[in-house]
Parts: structure tokens; C-alpha cells; sequence
């Protein structure tokens, strides 16, 4: 039998001071071999909140930002294979028409993305994107990425 427990914790707080709230997750005796499944703090990232609040600043009048967007809820594969397990990846925002016609797809890429995985992982999707015409914009999160800077590129590949 096992036990999960689940509370939060004040990360670094120190008194008058407000901080972010982690989840603590605890299991005890759990079985081997068994899942638990808890629920994640956020959908993004505190880094992916600050982007998506400057892309909605920026574009929220004219386009829909899409945070977390799974390439198969975009792009079809026409192949005699029924796989289709290339498409099962997250894409951080998607800039969308108000049809929901795809525009552009923005991937923010902190320092994991230099690692071998990740690098050939990026180049997959990059070549997923090129076939299906689908621009796909990259930012670095080891720059401050402004947000005249952000507008500047997006707007140069949707022709603005």
C-alpha cells in the first residue's frame, strides 16, 4: 500500500515577503513498479509566463497566442506507417489567425537545449515545421528578448 501526500511550501519565503508556491510531493512506501501521477504547479514555466505575457502584450488585438501547443493539434503526417510519434511534442507558444489557422510556432529555448538530445530533437521538429510550411521562430532565454525584439522577429516572418 502506498501513501501520497501533496502540500505546498513556501520557496525562500522570508516574512512580508511573497513568493512563488512549490509542490511538495511525498510518497512513502510505494509499491515498486507503481505510478503516481500529481498535477503539475503551471502549464508554463516562470520563464514561459513572462514570454507569453510579453507575446500577448504584443499581439492579443490581432492573433491568439496559444501556450503548450502539440504538434499532432496542427501538422498531419501522410504515410503508409499509422505512427505517428514525432508529432507527440510540445511546442512552447503558436500564433494563430482567429480561425485558428496556424501562423507561426515559437519555441524558447533555455541551456538543455544545447545538450545532445535535445539538439537533435529540435532539429526533427525544425524539419517537421519546414515540411509542413510552418515557421518556426526560436528564442534563446539567455537573452533578454525584449519586447521590441520579440515584435521585430515575429513580425518578419508573418509579413508585417
Amino acid at each position: 500500500m502506498s501513501c501520497l501526500l501533496f502540500g505546498y511550501k513556501k520557496k525562500g519565503a522570508r516574512k512580508g515577503v511573497r513568493k512563488e508556491v512549490a509542490p511538495i510531493i511525498t510518497i512513502t512506501s510505494r509499491v515498486k513498479g507503481q505510478t503516481a501521477y500529481v498535477a503539475k504547479r503551471s502549464l508554463m514555466s516562470d520563464c514561459e509566463m513572462n514570454f507569453y505575457n510579453k507575446l500577448l502584450r504584443i499581439y492579443s488585438a490581432r492573433y491568439i497566442v496559444q501556450p503548450q501547443v502539440n504538434l499532432a493539434s496542427v501538422i498531419g503526417k501522410i504515410s503508409d506507417s499509422r505512427y505517428q510519434n514525432e508529432l507527440y511534442r510540445n511546442i512552447d507558444f503558436g500564433v494563430f489567425d482567429r480561425s485558428f489557422k496556424v501562423l507561426a510556432l515559437i519555441e524558447l529555448n533555455d541551456k538543455t537545449h544545447n545538450e545532445r538530445g535535445r539538439i537533435e530533437r529540435d532539429m526533427k521538429v525544425r524539419e517537421i515545421c519546414k515540411q509542413a510550411d510552418i515557421p518556426l521562430i526560436t528564442f534563446w532565454t539567455n537573452y533578454e528578448n525584449q519586447e521590441g525584439y520579440i515584435q521585430k522577429r515575429i513580425d518578419e516572418v508573418l509579413g508585417k
